[in-house]
């Protein structure tokens, strides 16, 4: 469909209440924000509906809803990056090559206890791969240890039992 075909008007008069459905469940779903969800909608409506191509199969309302549901989905479950709100009081402060004396935390203390292979475990967990994100499941553990274990073995070359080792050293840590 060529942008100058496009009728924005008449996509929202009927499809607007679709999106502002499937906004609605996201809501209800994820615990996110009904007006930055059904902004996230309608932006992957119009930046998807150009490319509608009515011979490859799917109608009108099938696209719209796909387009939608998936961008408020990315929204969702993808992390939101903060954008920093720093407010600084000196020139000294501006400058990242000061070094500055961080408070040890929790997560400090406990990396310190592990070993250079259990730690990078950690980072692989914390940073979530594309591909591992979405093969882990909070709801399914078994499920997210195999994922996460596949991982290691397959994509970093770990060894089988180097990877029940380091399973096990971060299980006697917590």
């Amino acid at each position: 469909m060529k942008a100058e075909q496009i009728n924005h008007e008449k996509i929202w008069i009927d499809y607007g209440k679709m999106i502002m459905k499937i906004a609605h469940n996201m809501n209800e779903k994820y615990n996110k924000p009904f007006d930055e969800l059904l902004s996230e909608g309608v932006l992957g409506v119009l930046t998807k509906l150009p490319k509608f191509d009515p011979d490859r199969g799917a109608s009108m309302c099938t696209y719209i809803y796909r387009c939608a549901y998936f961008k408020m989905l990315d929204y969702c479950i993808k992390p939101q990056r903060e954008i920093p709100t720093e407010v600084y009081t000196s020139d000294e402060d501006k400058n990242p090559f000061i070094q500055k004396e961080t408070k040890p935390n929790w997560l400090q203390s406990f990396l310190s206890e592990l070993t250079e292979e259990a730690q990078h475990l950690i980072k692989i967990v914390f940073e979530s791969p594309e591909e591992l994100y979405h093969a882990i499941k909070p709801t399914r553990p078994i499920r997210s240890k195999n994922a996460l274990r596949d991982y290691m073995i397959d994509v970093h070359d770990w060894k089988s039992n180097d990877v029940d080792q380091v399973f096990k050293e971060v299980a006697q840590c917590l």
